[in-house]
Formats: C-alpha cells, structure tokens, sequence
C-alpha cells in the first residue's frame, strides 16, 4: 500500500481512495494481524477493534491534506479534498470520527469492551466538531488549521492508547 500510495499508475493519493488505504495499511493490518499472531484467531471483534484506528489515522491524513490543496490541484494530485472541497471535506472527517466512536460504543453492547469504553471516544467527538470547523476555512485561518491538525494527532494518540487500556482491562479482568 506505501508504494502504489504515491507511486506508479495507482498512486492511490490521487484518486481519492488514499486515505482509506492508508487507514487500512496502519489500523486494520497491524491490529487484526498483532491479534492473530497473538491468539491464531480473527474475529469479528478484532476487526471492529482495529476500525477505530483506522479511522483516526485516515484522519490524520485527510486534515493534513487540506493546507495543501491549492498547490495539489495545481500540479494534478486529485487528493479527497481537492476533489470535495473544504465543505465535503469537513463533512468526510466529521463522519469519520462518528464512525471511530460508533465502532467503540458497538464493541461496548458486544462485550468486548468496558462499559467505560465509549467515554473517551465520544468525548473526543469534541476535538473533532472544533476541527471541523477549522477545516471549514482552510488555509484562511492557518492558526485555527494548524490547532486542527494537532487535535487530530492527540485524537489518535489518546483514543489509541485508551482502546488499548480498555483491550487491556478485558483481557485482565473481563469486561
């Protein structure tokens, strides 16, 4: 996936499909591979596991893309946000925290995680909803941008580390 990202015919960056690939290549693929070399098991639970990763990295490098999509529409790299604007683009990331949450919450009814679980994900709803807005105006606001994008890195780096705490918890102590 590194290499038919930005490379060769593929180049999934311009497509518009990157960011999705992305989201696999570092949430699905090493989540879902860590807990079958792990338990020789894959299931239903560990894929769900994995998609809120996956989701805040697909974030990451949708928010990062947004400073930049003058200069990619100018030299012909068609990433998502060059071709759905600011708007569409707000909206995409928008729904991809929803869906990162939803994820949490479902895995939560399931049993496969703390009844705490959901909390900080929906929290984090929060930081997402005032990136949102940053994403909105772009490259106008560089100040408010710049804060979205490190609230999108602290999205993935505290929801992480609190799905893995919660993964921990079950595993210790049963949900």
């Amino acid at each position: 996936l590194a290499v038919v990202y930005s490379l060769g015919p593929v180049r999934l960056n311009s497509t518009g499909v990157g960011e999705l690939a992305v989201g696999v290549a570092f949430g699905v693929i090493p989540v879902v591979g860590a807990a079958w070399l792990q338990t020789g098991v894959i299931d239903a639970h560990v894929v769900v596991f994995s998609l809120p990763i996956s989701a805040w990295v697909a974030a990451i490098l949708l928010i990062n893309e947004v400073p930049d999509i003058a200069a990619d529409a100018a030299t012909g790299k068609r990433t998502l946000p060059v071709r759905i604007g600011l708007s569409g683009t707000a909206i995409i990331y928008a729904g991809i925290h929803v869906f990162a949450a939803a994820a949490v919450v479902w895995l939560t009814m399931r049993g496969g995680l703390p009844l705490a679980a959901p909390l900080l994900p929906l929290l984090l709803l929060i930081m997402a909803w005032r990136a949102v807005g940053a994403i909105r105006q772009g490259v106008a606001d560089r100040d408010g941008m710049t804060k979205a994008i490190e609230a999108t890195l602290g999205i993935h780096t505290l929801g992480s580390i609190w799905l893995t705490g919660c993964a921990l918890f079950v595993a210790f102590w049963g949900s």
